[in-house]
């Protein structure tokens, strides 16, 4: 996954044979990227993800610079975190929390926003009201809890969250765990449903919880129930079938 210090939309334009365009909404061009170098400061510091609500507003979280922005309309609005590397604010409004390292953020059908708090090790949950909690995840390293409230579980280096297509299951890549889990939304369980913590090549076909995962860096559900991994470090993407296996 490369990190940009800028944020892309791509759009067709309408032309007598349509065509890509690919138009800078916000952020700047850094030296070296084949693009004209713009001369205000870059006002993002590495953002990692985006994610949109049902009003259309872009969400954006800065893996470096600890903060969460909005964005409609062409106007960017600074809403959460100080840009410092810290864990603050649960149980308060967003504008007074802190993160570190958020890699990724995923918006629900009702406009719950949740961000992936990597190296706090957790996941934080933003609801309607503008409130903040951590939905799992203790802030703390570490493997423990499977199959019990996510609150109460350990993990290490939650690198990636998505919802599935019908908004009430969260599904987590444990980077460092190596393993995949599923967390459903209304009981708060947690269980995990790929990876045994080893690393490795899986067999295909096998039980995806009795296999190996290299680096589950990414993903992803479809409305049949399977769920999408993506390995950089190995060099595939697997899918869990909804039998259990991989």
């Amino acid at each position: 996954m490369k990190l940009i210090p800028c944020i892309l939309l791509v759009a067709i334009v309408a032309t007598t044979q349509a065509e890509l365009k690919v138009t800078l909404i916000d952020g700047s061009w850094n030296p070296g990227e084949g693009c004209a170098v713009t001369t205000r400061p870059n006002p993002l510091h590495r953002p990692f993800g985006v994610d949109f609500d049902s009003k259309c507003r872009m969400w954006i979280v800065e893996l470096e610079g600890g903060r969460v922005h909005r964005l409609a309309n062409g106007v960017r609005a600074h809403v959460s975190g100080d840009g410092s590397k810290s864990y603050r604010g649960d149980g308060g409004p967003l504008g007074q929390a802190t993160f570190n390292g958020m890699h990724n953020i995923a918006i629900g059908p009702d406009d719950s926003v949740y961000i992936s708090d990597s190296w706090n090790h957790c996941i934080r949950k933003i609801d309607a009201n503008g409130q903040i909690t951590t939905i799992a995840g203790t802030g703390m390293p570490g493997f423990s809890g499977d199959g019990g409230q996510a609150s109460k579980a350990e993990f290490n280096y939650i690198m990636c969250i998505t919802l599935n297509p019908k908004g009430d299951k969260l599904h987590i890549a444990d980077l460092k765990n190596r393993r995949i889990h599923e967390m459903d939304l209304n009981s708060g369980i947690v269980k995990t449903i790929a990876g045994n913590g080893n690393r490795g090549i899986p067999k295909n076909g096998t039980m995806a919880t009795e296999a190996p995962l290299v680096d589950p860096r990414a993903v992803c559900s479809d409305e049949a129930g399977n769920v999408y991994v993506l390995k950089r470090g190995g060099h595939a993407q697997r899918v869990i079938r909804p039998d259990g296996k991989i």
